[in-house]
C-alpha cells in the first residue's frame, strides 16, 4: 500500500494523469516478498520526467523493469507512459511463521 500511495501522490505532484495502476503479487520467499506494479499514464514531457525522477530518487525499493514512452498526439505535446515497476518488502516474522504452520 505504501508503493500505491507513493505512485498516486507522485503522479498528482508531477501532473501525470494515471490511467491505470495495477498491483500484481509475485514471488514470496522465506523472509521477503516481491510485487510488480503496472502503471499507465499521460502528460506533458515535464510531468513524465518529474514522475520518472520521483521513481528513481524514491526511498522505497523500486526498480523499473520495463518502460514505454510514446507521443500521445501528433504534436508530441502529450506523452503516453507505460511501465512495469518491481518492489520488494520484508515479511514480518509472525506472518512468516503463520504461513509455515498451514
Amino acid at each position: 500500500s505504501a508503493v500505491l500511495r507513493f505512485l498516486q501522490e507522485s503522479a498528482r505532484r508531477s501532473g501525470l494523469l494515471l490511467t491505470s495502476l495495477q498491483p500484481e503479487h509475485a514471488a514470496v520467499k522465506a523472509d521477503f516478498g516481491h510485487m510488480d506494479f503496472f502503471v499507465s499514464g499521460s502528460g506533458d514531457m515535464r510531468a513524465v520526467t518529474q514522475f520518472l525522477w520521483d521513481l528513481e530518487t524514491s526511498a522505497l525499493p523500486l526498480k523499473i523493469k520495463s518502460l514505454q514512452l510514446g507521443a500521445g498526439d501528433d504534436t508530441a505535446s502529450q506523452m503516453a507512459l507505460q511501465l512495469t515497476l518491481s518492489s520488494i518488502y520484508v515479511i514480518e516474522q509472525t506472518m512468516a511463521q503463520g504461513k509455515g504452520d498451514q
